[in-house]
């Protein structure tokens, strides 16, 4: 199977892409700079380097071409890079994309959105949600991937996780089960999925068992030894803000933040249904850390 990979820079679009290369597919990853340590990284494991931009339609074309299979996991909400937004992006790039798809004959899309559970209106939802339609209707075979949360994204100080300086903000009252699911389950389904030419609708994917914010306090602060102290953001003041907010990426966060506070649990019977076994949220943690241990320690030795 011929796969691209759109996305393929990003953490999740590049564990992705290792796991369809493992599986002995021919991998194709779409980048926009082939000298980034990611990509280099993927052509020496066997991936061959397609230069495209979302924001440029006419490179799209080019890069649907010949592929049976296409995995989207890329998205503006971490991208840094001039003329990178939600709506250029995860709004005008996908749709312009699934219409590059339709027009060159992939039969089947992957698409990494988020769960529907986590309901805010924000541009982000509206952009992906829209995406999910589109694909619906498009007449090619579709998989849409809807994960709850990335403990890698947000157990971390990106949104206010910090357990080296002993602190974790918590979202609402921090009480509320969530479904927390690694994202290399995420980037192996999608790798699984997408070397199969039959679509597979939508999959909710949640992970083996739901914490409360409050009780991954409690894990992490039992696995380090570490107590944390924490800052709460009520869910009045995340729904105020939202409403008060114009800046489309920050709307989008808090909708994010708000999905914390009043939870989000989707089923697990993704992993029964494709053999998997989901990756405990210990294990997940423990992998962070170390990844994160071994970055500091190159860094000291650069």
């Amino acid at each position: 199977m011929k796969i691209l990979v759109v996305g393929s820079t990003g953490t999740l679009g590049s564990l992705a892409a290792e796991s369809a290369l493992a599986a002995g597919n021919v991998v194709v990853a779409m980048t926009r700079d082939r000298n980034s340590p990611r990509a280099r990284r993927l052509q020496a494991a066997g991936a061959r380097l397609c230069i495209a931009d979302l924001k440029t339609p006419a490179s799209l074309d080019a890069a649907v071409r010949g592929v049976s299979s296409v995995i989207i996991t890329a998205t503006a909400t971490l991208s840094r890079r001039d003329g990178d937004s939600l709506e250029a992006v995860d709004g005008r790039g996908l749709q312009a994309l699934i219409t590059a798809c339709v027009q060159n004959g992939v039969r089947h899309v992957v698409l990494v959105s988020f769960s529907r559970g986590i309901d805010a209106d924000t541009p982000l939802s509206r952009f992906k949600r829209a995406a999910e339609r589109r694909l619906e209707n498009s007449g090619m075979e579709y998989t849409i991937l809807l994960p709850s949360y990335f403990p890698e994204k947000f157990l971390t100080p990106l949104v206010g996780f910090d357990i080296a300086s002993s602190r974790a903000r918590i979202y609402g009252d921090g009480t509320c089960p969530i479904g927390y699911v690694g994202t290399g389950d995420v980037a192996h389904l999608a790798a699984l999925c997408a070397s199969d030419v039959r679509g597979h609708g939508a999959i909710p994917m949640g992970g083996s068992a739901a914490y409360s914010q409050l009780e991954v306090v409690e894990l992490v602060e039992r696995l380090t030894d570490r107590k944390l102290v924490l800052d709460f953001m009520p869910l009045d003041q995340i729904e105020s803000a939202l409403l008060a907010s114009a800046d489309p990426l920050k709307q989008s966060y808090l909708g994010l933040y708000r999905g914390l506070a009043v939870g989000d649990c989707p089923s697990a019977d993704w992993a029964d249904e494709f053999g998997m076994t989901p990756t405990p949220l210990q294990a997940c943690l423990q992998r962070m850390w170390t990844a994160a241990d071994s970055s500091n320690m190159n860094r000291s030795l650069s």
